[in-house]
């Protein structure tokens, strides 16, 4: 799936696999792929955060305690699946990056 976003969609994935596996879950979510975003750092969603005077450690902090350490993991982290939600808010994310670069033009 990652062979179809820019390089830095592909960071943020790789981030929110890194993520999965530093809390031993058995996969990706949208709650990875928010630490994804947070721990990468740039962006339009980090900005809007920054806007918005919102403390982009806190979120990662708060995100990080509100979902259970997952225990033992077993699988290796790069053969973490990706939840359905996940995978869905990322053709999301895309389709919207399409119609606004079309809009631009």
């Amino acid at each position: 799936m990652s062979g179809q976003f820019s390089e830095r969609v592909n960071i943020i994935i790789n981030l929110a696999r890194e993520e999965a596996a530093r809390l031993k879950h058995d996969y990706i979510g949208t709650e990875h792929l928010l630490l994804g975003i947070v721990k990468e750092g740039t962006g339009s969603a980090v900005q809007v955060l920054a806007n918005l005077e919102i403390d982009i450690d806190e979120i990662a902090r708060r995100l990080e305690e509100s979902v259970s350490d997952g225990g033992t993991m077993v699988m290796p982290e790069t053969t973490l699946p990706m939840t359905p939600r996940a995978k869905k808010t990322l053709e999301r994310a895309k389709i919207e990056a399409h119609n606004s670069n079309a809009a631009q033009t």
